[in-house]
């Protein structure tokens, strides 16, 4: 009985997978943020700072938001600035060519 139940929990846990934009899809900003051109300003009301791609490798990557005139950085994981940015350059509005330069 046990191998029978065994057999059925394994043959279950292999029918059940992951949803596969699960970890590509942000769930604050689902729609993505743009590059910022520098580590203290946007283009925009709210951007993204990939500190080891856009910067010497060392800092932090950052989420930028526009506040009284000023700019507000929010630390976060390199991986999630890489999510961010890939979402934003998928719309079908926006092009992203150029900001590898």
């Amino acid at each position: 009985m046990r191998s029978l139940m065994a057999a059925a929990l394994i043959a279950a846990t292999m029918l059940v997978s992951a949803p596969a934009q699960a970890a590509t899809v942000d769930p604050v900003f689902p729609r993505g943020l743009p590059y910022a051109p520098s580590e203290g300003e946007c283009y925009t009301y709210r951007c993204v700072w990939d500190a080891k791609h856009q910067g010497n490798g060392t800092g932090h990557s950052l989420i930028l938001t526009r506040y009284e005139g000023d700019f507000i950085a929010k630390r976060i994981t390199h991986h999630r600035a890489h999510r961010l940015q890939a979402a934003y350059c998928e719309r079908k509005s926006v092009t992203c060519e150029g900001y590898d330069d």
